[in-house]
């Protein structure tokens, strides 16, 4: 939803949308994970919240292509945390 009101320049949504995801990524080391290491888990959620926090930058920038470019950041790290720290 926020790549797509980034898009279409609806730009209320994508900053709200993008403020949750940040106050996720802020909160998602907090939780244990299913499985893996402690350490593992410490740097996937750290890269995590990084990455939340830069599409939130992007998205109060109003820069479409930014937002795009930190979605995709986020997208390619959410594997493998899965792989490493979510159950099947």
């Amino acid at each position: 939803a926020i790549q797509k009101g980034a898009k279409d320049g609806n730009w209320d949504q994508a900053q709200n949308d993008a403020a949750l995801l940040k106050q996720f990524g802020e909160l998602l080391p907090t939780f244990k994970p299913e499985k893996g290491s402690a350490e593992s888990w410490a740097t996937q959620t750290a890269k995590y919240k990084e990455e939340t926090a830069a599409v939130d930058a992007a998205a109060k920038k109003k820069d479409a292509k930014d937002v795009a470019a930190a979605v995709g950041a986020l997208k390619k790290s959410c594997g493998a945390c899965h792989d490493a720290h979510k159950e099947d």
